[in-house]
């Protein structure tokens, strides 16, 4: 469709930093745009025992809206290992992860983490109630 200016450009990609960039005008050569990678987090998915969890599912979130997107999903390695890219330093940011173990839902969280610091960890529990009768005999 038609564009006008002034304007602003924004980069919101779940690789690399957001950006916004300011447009006078509407270049009709088109505009070569340079993302910035942005901030990494990183960290492991473990058991109580301290055992990785793979295939656990790492939902990033931002509280304060200002992430775009403002929620992004990745999943764990071999050896519970986890990266999002594209973030940005000063945002306080939650970290869920979810998986199944012996048909049951395990999950933990994290309520706050920075990127750009040292790797984190998210301790993985059984959120499903024990219902056998026996073991309260």
């Amino acid at each position: 469709g038609a564009l006008q200016g002034p304007g602003v450009l924004r980069v919101s990609d779940a690789r690399f930093a957001n950006q916004e960039i300011a447009l006078d005008t509407i270049p009709l050569d088109g505009l070569q745009v340079t993302v910035s990678t942005g901030a990494r987090l990183t960290g492991k998915v473990l058991l109580h025992d301290g055992g990785p969890v793979a295939d656990a599912v790492i939902t990033l979130r931002d509280p304060s809206g200002r992430l775009r997107p403002a929620s992004r999903s990745v999943t764990t390695g071999a050896d519970g290992a986890f990266a999002f890219a594209g973030l940005t330093p000063d945002l306080d940011l939650v970290l869920f992860a979810t998986t199944t173990k012996d048909g049951r839902t395990w999950s933990g969280r994290l309520s706050r983490a920075r990127a750009g610091g040292e790797p984190v960890a998210i301790t993985v529990r059984s959120e499903d109630p024990d219902l056998d009768p026996a073991r309260g005999r």
